[in-house]
C-alpha cells in the first residue's frame, strides 16, 4: 500500500527539471497511519494531544502481546526529528528562554553559552521531560484499543519509514526503535550548538538524544 501511493511520486513534482532527476518517494504521513491501522487490524490512537497512533494486538505462539506505536515519517538522511511538541507550555517557558538569550549576549563561544546557561538548560530539560513522560502515562490511561494491565507483554514502539534523498535510487527504508520514557535519573545536559540559537540546545537519557 505505501509503494503504490510512492508510486505516484511523480504527479506531485513541480519543476519541468524533475524529470531529469531520481526524485524521492512521497509518503503522506497521515496516509501511513492510516494503511498501518487498517493492514494491521490496528485500533487508531491520534486523537486529540495523545502519544500514540495506533495500538495492536498480537498472538503468537498462544502469548498475547500488545503493542503501543508512534508512527513517524522523514527522509532518511535527516538529522534531527520532532517527536513531541509542547505549544501549550511555550508561555510558560518563556521567561527561562528570554533568561537564555540574555546570558548568551555576554558571550563569545558556544562553551561559554553552555557554561553560563547550564542550570537553566538542565531545568528546561527536566520540565520537558517530565511534562513528556506525563503526556504518555495519560495517553496509556486513555487508550482506545485495549486496557494494560500488569501482567501484559507490552511494548512500545516508534515505527518509521524513511525515503531516500532526491537523486539517489529511489528507496524506501523501514525501522522499528523503542518509545521509551525519558529517564530523568540520567538526563545529561549536552548544551546548544550554535550562537545564534542558544534556546536549541541538546541533552540526553541513556536511551537517547533529545533536543
Amino acid at each position: 500500500m505505501i509503494l503504490a501511493f510512492a508510486s505516484l511520486t511523480r504527479m506531485f513534482s513541480q519543476k519541468t527539471e524533475d524529470d531529469e532527476l531520481l526524485i524521492s518517494p512521497i509518503i503522506n504521513s497521515k496516509y501511513q497511519e492510516t494503511i498501518f491501522q487498517k493492514v494491521f487490524n490496528a485500533k487508531a490512537e491520534d486523537i486529540g494531544n495523545t502519544s500514540y497512533d495506533a495500538s495492536l494486538i498480537l498472538n503468537s505462539d498462544g502469548r498475547i502481546y500488545k503493542f503501543l506505536i508512534g508512527l513517524k515519517t522523514f527522509g532518511v538522511a535527516s538529522n534531527l526529528q520532532k517527536v513531541a511538541q509542547f505549544k501549550s507550555k511555550h508561555d510558560d517557558w518563556s521567561e527561562t528562554l528570554n533568561k537564555i538569550r540574555e546570558n548568551a549576549l555576554t558571550c563569545s563561544s558556544i562553551e561559554d553559552i553552555n557554561r553560563v546557561n547550564q542550570e537553566l538548560y538542565y531545568k528546561l530539560a527536566v520540565e520537558i521531560a517530565t511534562l513528556r513522560n506525563l503526556r504518555i502515562m495519560s495517553s496509556k490511561e486513555n487508550l482506545r484499543g485495549f486496557k494494560i494491565h500488569k501482567e501484559d507483554h507490552l511494548y512500545s514502539v516508534y515505527h518509521v519509514l524513511m525515503p531516500s534523498k532526491k537523486g539517489e535510487e529511489p528507496q524506501i527504508f523501514v525501522g522499528e526503535t523503542s518509545y521509551n520514557e525519558i529517564d530523568l535519573e540520567t538526563l545529561k545536559v549536552t548544551g546548544c550548538n550554535s550562537l545564534h540559537n542558544p534556546t536549541n540546545f541538546e541533552f540526553s537519557d541513556q536511551y537517547y538524544k533529545w533536543n
